[in-house]
């Protein structure tokens, strides 16, 4: 009796979760109904709820629906959107089952992920971005729950134009960069080495972002660039051997880009044996010799840099070395904020801010020239503001 009683219990309790389930799906379509919209993306009518489209907060989507905003509709009742609708069942989908514990991985051909990308851009979805980013993308991650455990594992499967996504966690290797890969860290990512340069890229088109990428050894870079366009962008640079990031070579032309160059026991970035370039909006700071230094016939473009608190110079050009230098600001050093010297030859010094430097603004010596304009703000340096030999 007492098994046919637990038995029975057991049916009637199943029988209750079922109803409760299937109530709150019930339920969910009653609200999904009260609350429907008709978006017209593009020409191209769509039906979803407002719980839909308000489902990831600080989306531009969430926002529009939100309640706070009064939205114009057209003659038919739609919010029209001038995007392109081809990718708009992805959005929807993804708005639909983004509150499900394990995310889905979306089924995106390679060839149009960037145009799903954009649209997720367009609309501020930073889930979806990140989805996507990562359904396209070799996994690295040191826990075992991807595919690789190195990012050198990686870089050997991945394919020209190819991505590999880097989890948290510290990784000591020594990379080289020989095909058109993009290396992305997502959370705190360190890569650290000692024996060789950490980074070496030699690729056309190869990309690093957003990782710490530090030189623990008393020789070699961080970074070393002897060939191609490699974009560097979002990373962190320390050194206690050679400059943090090193352009050697007339075959190179990276973009040196939103990185904080730091702590380098040598000089924060080097371009020499001319070397080629764009150098912009770095963060250059307590390097032990100079922020930048220019030499051998190297000509990059230095741009919108904040080059401070270092051991000597912020931008020393020298040895035949050019380059374009604009629109920086160069401040407290303890040497001069610009130097050129030994036969230094920049194009143009233009734009920059350069103040409170202990020794010279700016400071050209008598076997060297540059063209200095009159747009630079050059004040408050301790032993002259713009001194020529």
């Amino acid at each position: 009796i007492n098994a046919e009683y637990m038995g029975e219990r057991e049916r009637l309790e199943k029988e209750q979760r079922e109803f409760e389930a299937m109530k709150r799906r019930v339920d969910e379509v009653g609200r999904m109904n009260s609350t429907r919209v008709t978006l017209n993306i593009g020409g191209t009518p769509f039906e979803t709820s407002r719980d839909t489209l308000v489902g990831e907060e600080g989306s531009m989507l969430s926002a529009m629906f939100s309640g706070r905003f009064e939205i114009e509709t057209d003659d038919a009742g739609g919010v029209f959107i001038d995007r392109d609708p081809t990718y708009f069942p992805l959005i929807l989908r993804y708005l639909r089952e983004r509150h499900k514990e394990q995310p889905q991985r979306l089924n995106i051909a390679a060839e149009v992920s960037e145009q799903v990308l954009r649209e997720a851009q367009f609309y501020g979805l930073d889930g979806l971005e990140r989805l996507i980013v990562a359904s396209n993308s070799l996994i690295v991650s040191q826990d075992g729950s991807s595919d690789y455990t190195t990012i050198n594992g990686a870089l050997r499967d991945a394919q020209s134009g190819g991505r590999v996504l880097v989890r948290e966690g510290t990784y000591f290797e020594s990379l080289i960069l020989d095909k058109d890969v993009e290396v992305v860290g997502e959370g705190e990512v360190v890569l650290t080495f000692s024996g060789d340069h950490v980074v070496t890229s030699v690729a056309e088109k190869a990309v690093i972002k957003n990782m710490a990428i530090t030189q623990q050894g008393d020789e070699y870079h961080c970074l070393f660039i002897t060939k191609g366009g490699l974009l560097a962008e979002g990373c962190e640079f320390r050194s206690r051997g050679w400059a943090c990031v090193g352009v050697s070579g007339e075959r190179t032309r990276p973009t040196i880009r939103g990185n904080r160059v730091r702590a380098s026991a040598d000089n924060g970035i080097i371009v020499l044996s001319k070397g080629r370039g764009l150098i912009e909006d770095n963060e250059i700071e307590c390097f032990a010799l100079q922020g930048i230094e220019i030499r051998e016939e190297s000509n990059p473009v230095v741009r919108s840099n904040r080059i401070h608190d270092g051991h000597d110079s912020g931008i020393y050009v020298n040895t035949k070395g050019k380059g374009v230098i604009e629109r920086n600001e160069i401040y407290c050093n303890e040497f001069n904020g610009i130097a050129v010297k030994f036969e230094g030859q920049p194009g143009k010094i233009e734009g920059n801010n350069v103040h409170h430097n202990k020794q010279r603004g700016i400071f050209i010596s008598a076997d060297s020239c540059a063209e200095v304009e009159a747009s630079n703000v050059v004040h408050s340096n301790g032993a002259g503001d713009i001194v020529v030999e």
